[in-house]
């Protein structure tokens, strides 16, 4: 299942989301790259393709990691972000850095992979979605989207990864923002969601849904 996409400088077609890895229902990240041509590059990963898993719920049977939102940083990583299954009833925000030859970005953690809750701590059935992802010209990283807190209303969240995968405390000072928690309500009364973010020059730019009244004006 196909999520996200984008193209990168060389005009080639990155495409992101869920391929299954067994017949148990496991899933993983899922990128594929396409010349102009709209053939598999076969420079990128195995033959056009990788595969990414996080595994945070093993060894739970259903192990859903599902790519939703890829993009290019100006050096051209990739980065994909997406949820990794923490338990049957609980899902975190995951992403992955790749080089532009679909090879790990070991500068970016060990595995080239972090993972994080955006409003609490694995293992509360406290969910969260990305929707977006994006490079600023730090090589910093932000993933944006909803945060769930125990099945109750969404909010809007977003955190910023530093250059070696780690959150960083000068975003926020603890590199999670919730933007519009506190506005006119908590988050257990309204829903707000981001939809979609993009990079406009060093500041990210978030699409968001607002379900309650009343909405915000600003």
């Amino acid at each position: 299942m196909v999520t996200d996409l984008v193209v990168d400088a060389s005009d080639r077609i990155i495409v992101v989301g869920e391929v299954a890895r067994s017949i148990a229902g496991d899933t993983d990240f899922g990128v594929a790259a396409f010349t102009a041509a709209g053939v598999l590059d076969a420079s990128f990963g195995a033959l056009g393709k990788r595969m990414i898993h996080f595994d945070l719920a093993a060894p739970l049977r259903d192990d859903r990691d599902s790519a939703t939102a890829v993009s290019i940083g100006g050096d051209g990583r990739i980065a994909v972000a997406g949820t990794a299954n923490v338990s049957e009833s609980e899902h975190g925000a995951a992403v992955a850095v790749l080089l532009g030859n679909g090879s790990d970005d070991s500068s970016f953690s060990s595995d080239a992979k972090a993972a994080v809750d955006f409003v609490g701590s694995f293992g509360d059935d406290e969910s969260s979605t990305p929707r977006g992802v994006g490079f600023d010209s730090e090589g910093r990283l932000y993933v944006a989207g909803r945060a769930n807190q125990s099945g109750e209303n969404d909010a809007v969240a977003i955190v910023r990864f530093n250059v070696l995968g780690a959150l960083d405390p000068q975003f926020h000072g603890d590199g999670i923002a919730l933007p519009l928690q506190d506005y006119p309500g908590n988050f257990l009364e309204y829903g707000h969601s981001a939809q979609a973010m993009a990079m406009q020059g060093d500041a990210p730019v978030l699409e968001s849904s607002w379900a309650g009244t009343p909405a915000p004006t600003s």
